[in-house]
């Protein structure tokens, strides 16, 4: 973990394969605010890649969010 407060967490990892020998070093920040979320990937790919994101939102459990709009 490079980074963790109140409203941002911030990370680097590395995805691949041991065998095939191919990595992709990914450093991830993830902002919120409220209900609201920003995510920030930078990629370093040393060989030629595909990469896809995808997932679903998880509630929060207190759903004033979804009726009241966000100020900043």
């Amino acid at each position: 973990m490079l980074k963790c407060t109140e409203d941002e967490s911030a990370m680097v990892y590395v995805l691949g394969h041991k065998v095939a020998h191919f990595s992709v070093q990914v450093e991830t920040h993830v902002w919120w605010h409220g209900g609201w979320q920003l995510q920030l990937h930078k990629i370093n790919a040393l060989q030629p890649a595909q990469l896809t994101v995808g997932g679903h939102s998880l509630p929060v459990g207190d759903e004033i969010y979804s009726t009241n709009p966000v100020s900043f």
